[in-house]
């Protein structure tokens, strides 16, 4: 029986989000609304809506009462979402009026 090496055993996970979804969930963390996020990523509001379902089922936040602020602050907790990312998707897309729910994980 032969073994396997100890690399070949370890396998590298994937992120739970994928980077365009971070950049949703980054853009909530700013406080955007669905109408802005959609302006900005260039796609239909119902777009929006429905991958941040799904952003909020592989979160496992989903069928819970919650708001955005929760999705974000646990994506924060979980560290799926970094401040860092937060603040690179500001400036990718030039947001300087944060809203920030930023403020409410720092503290």
């Amino acid at each position: 029986m032969k073994s396997k090496s100890a690399t070949s055993q370890v396998e590298v996970q994937k992120p739970i989000l994928t980077e365009r979804r971070l950049e949703y969930l980054s853009l909530i963390a700013l406080g955007l609304s669905n109408t802005e996020i959609g302006k900005i990523l260039c796609v239909e509001e119902n777009t929006v809506k429905k991958t941040l379902e799904e952003i909020c089922k592989k979160l496992k936040t989903e069928g819970r009462t919650h708001t955005r602020t929760y999705t974000a602050v646990s994506a924060v907790a979980l560290g799926v979402l970094t401040i860092r990312k937060i603040s690179e998707v500001a400036k990718k897309y030039d947001i300087k009026d944060e809203k920030l729910i930023i403020n409410l994980v720092q503290e």
